[in-house]
Parts: structure tokens; sequence; C-alpha cells
């Protein structure tokens, strides 16, 4: 038992990431970009899938997101306010992210093959490319009444330079960057129907839960 105690913390030893980066690229919103909009927004439901197995998200790294999320999407002023997790808003952001290698280039799945017996080796850079398959919901309520449904689907590449092949394997670096990546999503809702989310903030300002024109997609 020592025995193996022992190897996993050599093992766990070197974990982490040297570098993190998407393709396509996504900056992250900037302010004075967009007008904000006159509503508050939350963090909502979150379901990570990796491989197709759904990954367990306790109430604390639930909340970690959710104040990343705040931490990001703020200083953009996409919104009047951005809440802390588990308050009431106006409107909730969902994700669903499913992730499964794939992106790898001929190079870098060449040098994977090549670099694997050093890759035990804790510390040693060792490549990780992941497809992700991301959907955003992004719910409005008025007085408890739902009355906007949005949809949206993003795929990108998630390029990672791991610490050794177990880098990966105990901790999920993309969670350090959900609040950021959902920051992006929710900008790119807003400019992508920028109308439909006026008329809503027009609705919520009426207090007014029957106003047409925002239904679901």
């Amino acid at each position: 038992m020592r025995t193996v105690a022992a190897v996993l913390a050599l093992g766990l030893a070197g974990c982490g990431v040297y570098s993190m980066r998407f393709d396509p690229p996504a900056a992250p919103p900037v302010a004075g970009e967009r007008q904000p909009l006159d509503v508050s927004v939350v963090l909502g439901d979150v379901e990570f899938y990796m491989h197709g197995r759904r990954q367990a998200l306790d109430e604390a790294q639930l909340d970690e997101i959710g104040a990343d999320f705040v931490q990001a999407a703020s200083p953009a002023r996409l919104v009047r306010s951005v809440l802390p997790r588990g308050r009431s808003a106006d409107l909730y952001v969902d994700t669903v992210r499913r992730v499964r290698p794939g992106g790898m280039t001929p190079r870098r799945s060449a040098y994977q093959i090549l670099a694997f017996p050093f890759a035990l080796v804790p510390g040693f850079p060792y490549p990780w490319n992941f497809a992700i398959d991301r959907e955003v919901r992004i719910r409005g309520r008025i007085r408890d009444t739902p009355v906007l449904r949005r949809r949206y689907r993003q795929r990108y590449t998630a390029v990672i330079w791991g610490r050794g092949y177990w880098s990966l394997m105990f901790d999920d670096p993309l969670r350090a960057v959900e609040g950021e990546r959902l920051a992006i999503a929710l900008a790119e809702a807003i400019d992508a129907d920028r109308d439909v989310f006026e008329r809503f903030a027009a609705a919520v300002r009426a207090d007014d839960p029957s106003a047409p024109g925002l239904g679901d997609r």
C-alpha cells in the first residue's frame, strides 16, 4: 500500500499544465464594446462530460465556477449586474460541455507517440488536444414565468501542454477557464440576438411576462 501511495505521489508531483490555448481563439468581452442590457444574470445549471461520461461536480466546484463567471462577466458590462450562483435573476446561463480527444495535428500526434516513454516522468511536456462541444442555454424569467429560451452551440479545440502523461488524469484544467468561456458565450449570444434580448429587457422593465416576440429557439 505504501508503495502504491509513493508511486501515486511521484506521478502527481509534476501534475498541472504548462500552457493552454483554444482554436479558434476567443477574446474575453471588453467593457464599452456593447451597451449593457438592463437585466441581471446568474449562472444556472452546469453539466460536464468527458469521453461520454458525466463528471461529478460538488457544490464547492459549482460555486467556484459561478464566482469565476461573475469575475469574468462583470467588468465587461454585458448586463446591469452579474449575480453569485444561487441568486434569483432575470437571465440564467446553463451550459453542457462535452469533451473528447480530437483535433490533434500529425506533428503533435507523432510527438505524443515518440515522447510517451518520457512522459511518464513528472514534469515532461506532453501534448493533449480535446474537441469541445458546448451547448449554452439562456433562460429568461419574469415574475417566475419562463418567457425566453435560447440555445447556442460552440465547437472548438483545447490545445494543452501538460506536465507529464498524468497531468490531466486527476484534474480538469478546463474548469479553471470555465467562467471566462461562459462570459464569452454570453457576449456572443447577445451579439447574435441583440433585438431579442433588448425586447426581453423592456419586458422586464414593464414587468410584463406576456410580451410578444421572445419565445424559444
